[in-house]
């Protein structure tokens, strides 16, 4: 198999994975063995790229930014709430200027020496 192949294979792997309530090695299985054309090196290539993505998920998602979705998703449906811009609630604190990035302020060890952190301010519209 081409390395296009195997990657379009890895990517039909995850979506099995994510559609199917069986356990994940079961649906792994079940998919390798249903594609008997491919190789046990092209198997091993297709399994390790699919684990490697499943593995730094969470990792993905924090940066993908699952917090700031359902922050959204909450003034989305409730319209008596308003987001308040980090720069405002920052303002006077230690001095620094404010690491936000929009409304929503996030944290990383890589960037910001602490753990990871999302936060969101919001306050109730009159």
């Amino acid at each position: 198999m081409t390395p296009e192949a195997r990657l379009q294979a890895a990517v039909e792997l995850l979506e099995a994975v994510n559609a199917s309530t069986a356990p994940m090695d079961r649906t792994v299985e079940a998919f390798l063995r249903a594609r008997r054309y491919m190789g046990s090196s092209d198997r091993r290539e297709v399994r390790e790229c699919a684990f490697g993505l499943l593995r730094r998920r969470a990792r993905l998602d924090w940066w993908l930014g699952p917090g700031a979705v359902a922050a959204d998703w909450l003034l989305d449906e409730h319209p008596t709430f308003a987001a308040v811009p980090m720069g405002d609630l920052w303002q006077g604190v230690g001095g620094s200027p404010c690491p936000a990035e929009g409304r929503f302020l996030r944290l990383s060890p890589s960037r910001h020496g602490t753990d990871g952190f999302f936060v969101a301010a919001m306050e109730r519209r009159a």
